[in-house]
């Protein structure tokens, strides 16, 4: 077969001139003369200088020690680059290697695409890979540096030391930051540093050092949080944990939601738990506050922290505490607005606040005030302070005051008090 020249005419335009482009030794196969450039491979094309065109079908179109040694790979510049996979495609930049079948480097440094159909966008380091055959898609890394996608179809935006690390599997998404570990399927961290999602459809938006661990468990932000229960919470916040199904922590420090679907408002060292099982403290509330369902412990008002760690109670099943500090609702559905030291233990049970009230008997109340304690008498209420119950259905105070009693029985209902001249009188 007759060999194609293609001519550098020179500046005079006269004809004649010294050939650039002559055939190579594989079949159809061009090259660039003069600058040590091959084409070995049947209908392969190298120009550029020191660059090998092996691969059937191959292209390079410039640069320096390019490589294209597969069927249909193609480099469109750069330097020490190797395109080695069926179908491969580098456009640029320096030592990068597309080594997976119908893999893409755009450009930048040291980048490595290993896996079927991975890409490669830019930046220094990366590294793209998946299973071949696995019939979901190769990964891609937009940018930065040092980071790694080996999952299927695995999606790392940016940053720098991110990783994809379970090479099966699938849809996972780090969208930048740094040093982020996303390993299950369907998992997202949007950014942030050092966070870890090893869930099934769980997210992180961002923080530091937060774990989301379990299927659909969300952790938006903050620091040290970990969400390690199915569905799962923590907005934010600081060393929060829900670990709980269908748990829920807004914010805080410190505080633990161990009850099936309990909720931590905020606040600091707050707990829903039962340690025997979070079915036992299942809806359990705490709104915010310090050390609620907890007791114990050496608070440092100073600082606004335990220097020695509370001892946390179990929570009530259905209970709940508005705020204050170390307010124990302990049985079911008790529940405590506010105050100091509070506990409702009693079922049905409610204590409005104060300080160090007990409710312990069933249906049992205590507006406020101070050391009052309805003992084992169910339905019992104390209005007032210092006050122990000693019978049912009865309310207890210190002192009563009536205003505008009525002077007359009628129309009243059996029971009603009425004053007959400064005489209380009971309706018959």
């Amino acid at each position: 077969m007759a060999q194609v020249k293609i001519y550098n005419n020179g500046s005079g335009g006269g004809g004649g001139g010294t050939a650039v482009i002559l055939a190579d030794t594989g079949t159809g196969s061009s090259v660039r003369c003069g600058v040590s450039s091959s084409a070995s491979g049947n209908y392969s094309f190298a120009v550029g200088k020191c660059t090998t065109a092996s691969g059937n079908y191959s292209t390079i179109s410039g640069g320096n020690c390019n490589i294209a040694n597969a069927i249909y790979s193609t480099i469109s510049g750069g330097f020490c680059n190797t395109a080695s996979g069926t179908y491969s495609t580098i456009a640029g930049g320096c030592c990068n290697t597309a080594s997976g079948d119908f893999s893409t480097i755009g450009g930048g440094n040291n980048n490595c695409s290993i896996g079927e159909g991975t890409t490669i966008a830019g930046g220094n380091n990366n590294c793209a890979n998946t299973i071949s055959g696995y019939g979901f898609g190769g990964s891609f890394v937009g940018g930065g540096r040092f980071n790694s996608a080996l999952g299927n179809t695995g999606v790392i935006g940016g940053g720098a030391n991110n990783t994809i690390s379970a090479l099966g599997s699938s849809h996972t998404v780090i969208g930048g930051g740094m040093c982020n570990t996303a390993s299950g399927d369907y998992n997202t961290i949007s950014g942030g540093s050092f966070n870890t999602n090893s869930g099934y459809n769980a997210t992180i938006g961002g923080g530091n050092s937060n774990i989301s661990s379990a299927t659909f468990s969300t952790i938006g932000g903050g620091q040290l949080n970990t969400a390690s229960s199915g569905r799962s919470t923590i907005s934010g916040g600081c060393c929060n944990v829900s670990s709980g199904c269908a748990s829920t922590i807004s914010g805080g420090y410190k505080n633990l939601a161990q009850a099936i679907a309990g909720f931590v408002g905020g606040g600091t060292c707050n707990s829903v738990c039962n340690v025997t099982s979070g079915c036992l403290a299942f809806g359990a509330v705490v709104v915010g506050g310090v050390g609620n369902n907890t007791t114990g412990g050496t608070w440092n008002l100073p600082t606004c922290v335990f220097t020695v760690a509370p001892t946390r109670c179990n929570a009530g099943i259905y209970s709940a505490v508005g705020g204050g500090f170390q307010n124990r609702a302990t049985g079911g559905s008790s529940t405590i607005s506010g105050g100091y030291c509070n506990t409702s233990s009693g079922n049905f049970s409610n204590i409005g606040g104060g300080y160090r009230n007990i409710a312990s008997s069933t249906n049992s109340a205590v507006l406020g005030g101070t050391t009052n304690n309805t003992s084992t008498f169910d339905c019992s209420m104390i209005v007032g302070s210092n006050i122990t119950a000693d019978r049912v259905c009865t309310t207890f105070v210190n002192n009563l005051s009536i205003k505008n009693i009525p002077t007359s029985s009628a129309g009243l209902p059996s029971g009603s008090v009425w004053s007959n001249v400064g005489i209380l009188n009971i309706v018959p």
